[in-house]
């Protein structure tokens, strides 16, 4: 999910006050999912800039949060 502009997206009406007060304008999210599919957590950047992330940061994003994925279920 990517937010260009929390002063734009509707989605963050009710809580866009909380990143703004601290200087942050856009985010980028992506879930954490276990290999079931099961939602572990999330993995969000949040940028001071409004932005949209390039091809090469998406892939890297993606990467991490399965990265995220092993860890959390690696016993």
């Amino acid at each position: 999910m990517f937010t260009t502009s929390f002063l734009d997206d509707e989605k963050w009406a009710e809580l866009r006050h909380l990143p703004l007060a601290i200087g942050q304008k856009s985010a980028w999210s992506c879930p954490i999912k276990s290999d079931e599919g099961r939602v572990l957590g999330t993995f969000g950047t949040y940028f001071r800039e409004e932005r949209l992330p390039s091809d090469e940061e998406q892939a890297r994003v993606v990467r991490l949060a399965a990265i995220a994925a092993d860890a959390l279920t690696t016993q």
